[in-house]
């Protein structure tokens, strides 16, 4: 509840939630399933394998919205980065679409991370 998660070479799906603290995970293999990522006070930093299939539902309050994969639709790049404003939340795909993967933070940026990048 009141500290940061760090996950390393993932496999799955699940639910990595906290409440003082970031989330930081590194996935191994994609996951197949709905997984969810969630704190009040944190960043979310996920990094995923390139050949991620899935649809987002990303929110913040007080933060930004980031990724490096192509998605449908297509925000506004900034900085080499996919960038949404803060203060909403998008829902996005990529690349074919697959498993529910929720991003959930009030203060604190989503990061979605490319693993070849």
């Amino acid at each position: 509840m009141n500290g940061a998660i760090e996950l390393r070479d993932m496999e799955g799906s699940g639910d990595a939630h906290t409440v003082n603290g970031g989330v930081k995970a590194v996935f191994a293999r994609n996951p197949a399933g709905p997984s969810s990522f969630k704190s009040v006070n944190g960043t979310l930093d996920v990094v995923f394998r390139p050949d991620l299939n899935a649809d987002l539902r990303m929110t913040t309050v007080n933060g930004g919205l980031y990724t490096d994969f192509p998605v449908i639709p297509e925000p506004e790049k900034r900085g080499g980065r996919f960038v949404w404003g803060g203060n909403h939340g998008s829902r996005v795909r990529i690349g074919n679409g697959g498993p529910e993967l929720t991003f959930e933070t009030v203060n604190g940026n989503v990061l979605i991370k490319n693993q070849d990048r």
